[in-house]
């Protein structure tokens, strides 16, 4: 299930293993898309952490991360932010980037 988190929580959840974070927009077209992808990932890899991350109230968070637009995917383990595309990725993408970091 795709749990959506405040800025706030950010840290928190991030903090041990593997997981994505979703930045995305409320009127962002790209970001719904990317929802969808990251939809069907989750049915099919339930096991797999994926959080979802409002940038539009989130402007601390972007202002650090220096997100100057949306969608923005973290790919992170533990605490760490391994790797970060911008734009809506294809799912084949996603779950290549993925297994690089899940069975560490």
């Amino acid at each position: 299930m795709i749990k959506e988190i405040k800025e706030c929580e950010f840290k928190e959840v991030t903090k041990e293993g593997f997981c994505i974070v979703d930045v995305y927009g409320v009127h962002c077209g790209p970001c719904k898309s990317l929802a969808q992808t990251l939809e069907a990932i989750d049915f099919d890899y339930p096991f797999m952490n994926i959080y979802k991350l409002c940038a539009d109230e989130s402007k601390d968070f972007c202002k650090e991360h220096k997100i100057m637009g949306v969608p923005v995917l973290f790919f992170m383990l533990n605490g760490e932010i391994k790797e970060r595309k911008v734009g809506a990725i294809q799912a084949d993408q996603i779950m290549e980037i993925a297994s690089k970091y899940l069975y560490e």
